[in-house]
């Protein structure tokens, strides 16, 4: 690995983190609201395939804002992934309730 030049500088590890955890969150989300949305599920499945966005919400939204904040907040790098994890992290919720708002 080589060292960036002089006046470069390195991105957030943690806003990669925030990167990686928003992007994780929204595939798992669009693969769930996808089969429920193709039928593959009967009234009681929805049920249980709606327990896996709120446990994304309690967990994973909670994480990714706190990484992104916290590599927004770091000197001396860039904040570019962190931008994008907090952008990526809060876009999971808004999928979730314009997907709700259509199915009415």
């Amino acid at each position: 690995m080589s060292s960036p030049e002089p006046g470069m500088l390195r991105p957030s590890p943690m806003g990669i983190v925030a990167c990686v955890v928003g992007a994780v969150m929204l595939a798992i989300q669009i693969g769930v609201l996808g089969t429920l949305a193709a039928g593959g599920t009967n009234g009681q499945g929805a049920i249980y395939a709606f327990s896996v966005p709120f446990g994304i919400y309690l967990v994973g939204v909670p994480m990714g804002v706190v990484f992104a904040i916290m590599a927004l907040a770091q000197p001396g790098r860039t904040r570019t992934a962190a931008k994008w994890g907090l952008l990526l992290t809060l876009l999971g919720p808004l999928v979730f309730v314009a997907w709700c708002l259509s199915r009415n």
